[in-house]
């Protein structure tokens, strides 16, 4: 087994205290973002995960790609949607203005009154891996057991996590109406990419940074803050998220903290450090 630098950069960790050995236990839990906002471990909660805000002054005009521009709205917008799981909540900072929308080709530019976003997750179980590099030497640090998989492997995982959720958590239990109606199963979406460490908070504008903050808003539940006093980003966390979507796109009814899936159908994937 190869344990050198470039080795580990190829290949994506899970470290857990040694009571939770999957071998020994024979499982691995995937929790919700509600889950991690409330974790009991301080070192690991996180008020405000899944959560982003961003904003433009009265009179100022800010042109977004249409991606951006429905990440904000919520709405189609030249044939982009921008499907998340959570809510967009918009609010007008002056009584009796309003904000205008002029789409033009694939662009749309928001104008109007002082405006606030802020985008809440609801619906969606991650599971947080990390991606080492040379910045932190003390990533597995403690008596911990620590196992790999390829990031060649990421999206092979994600498919077989998503079946063990599908098996333990049928649609029923998150859309009651499903079984009633005889209606098919909702569909469970993954995606997976390296958390970024950035403010959850942030101005709109037409700067390369205004527009930064609309693409991390439209991807906020990858966002974590860098930076006192918490210093997520040495973390280094790697992040797959999993969501359920009913049959006309619309969220769960319910969603359980967390869920703990087998670990038998991922492990010919893992290497134990």
């Amino acid at each position: 087994m190869k344990n050198d630098l470039d080795s580990d950069h190829k290949r994506l960790f899970k470290s857990v205290q040694k009571e939770y050995d999957p071998r020994t236990v024979g499982t691995m839990r995937v929790g919700s973002l509600k889950f991690y906002q409330n974790h009991y471990d301080e070192a690991v909660a996180d008020q405000g995960e899944g959560t982003g805000k961003v904003s433009i002054t009265s009179g100022q005009s800010v042109t977004l790609n249409s991606r951006l521009a429905s990440a904000l709205t919520g709405l189609e917008i030249m044939g982009q949607r921008v499907n998340r799981p959570g809510a967009t909540v918009m609010k007008v900072g002056e009584p009796g203005l309003s904000m205008a929308l002029d789409t033009t080709l694939e662009q749309v530019t928001l104008s109007g009154a002082a405006c606030t976003w802020e985008f809440f997750a609801l619906d969606a179980f991650v599971f947080c891996m990390t991606s080492p590099s040379k910045s932190y030497s003390d990533t597995f640090a403690g008596e911990r057991v620590t196992w790999s998989i390829s990031r060649s492997d990421a999206d092979e995982f994600s498919e077989l996590v998503l079946l063990s959720l599908n098996q333990r958590y049928p649609a029923e239990f998150s859309f009651p109406y499903l079984s009633a109606m005889g209606a098919q199963s909702s569909v469970t979406q993954f995606k997976h990419e390296p958390v970024v460490y950035a403010p959850r908070e942030a101005a709109l504008d037409n700067t390369k940074q205004g527009q930064l903050a609309a693409m991390l808003f439209a991807n906020a539940t990858f966002i974590k803050p860098s930076g006192p006093p918490r210093y997520f980003e040495r973390e280094e966390e790697y992040r797959f998220q999993f969501r359920r979507v009913g049959p006309q796109g619309n969220s769960p009814q319910r969603l359980p903290e967390f869920i703990d899936i087998p670990f038998a159908p991922v492990e010919h994937l893992v290497r134990f450090r």
